[in-house]
């Protein structure tokens, strides 16, 4: 069986920004369209939404302050939560509110967010698999999607 290196651990960089769709597990058949963990966007829109906290962030890292207070360590998940809801987070079906499929729109996904932190987990877990990335798997899960719908 041949290799090659930028086939089997090499991600596709449109992939990563563009995302992919994927079943959210335990979440009773939610999909969402996800970006890559890392992708450019994310990362600049990250910088821009910590750096009001990056002096208390230092502070903390260099031992200079023993803890994050409170208040900051909200805003920092705040921040996480709407890069995440803006640049990994890109399209979502079975999302429902009250029997009524929930609108994709930022808001709702900050919503879910910080309703349950397990959903929030399950997406950072998943936008991290970089093998979601690889334009060879996921042209392997769509044959398979179709040999499942022709009952192949």
């Amino acid at each position: 069986m041949k290799k090659d290196f930028f086939k089997d651990y090499c991600t596709d960089e449109d992939l990563e920004k563009e995302g992919v769709w994927m079943d959210v597990p335990g979440f009773g058949g939610a999909k969402v369209k996800v970006a890559r963990y890392g992708n450019k966007d994310f990362l600049a829109r990250l910088r821009t939404l910590l750096k009001p906290y990056q002096n208390t962030i230092r502070k903390v890292e260099t031992g200079k302050l023993d803890y994050m207070p409170d208040h900051v360590a909200e805003k920092l998940t705040d921040a996480t939560h709407r890069a995440y809801a803006e640049f990994i987070v890109l399209d979502w079906e079975g999302i429902h509110e009250n029997d009524q499929p929930m609108p994709f729109k930022v808001d709702n996904v900050m919503r879910v967010f910080k309703k349950s932190p397990k959903f929030f987990a399950a997406i950072h877990e998943l936008s991290e698999d970089e093998s979601y990335f690889r334009k060879e798997v996921q042209e392997e899960m769509g044959k398979n999607s179709q040999m499942l719908s022709s009952g192949n």
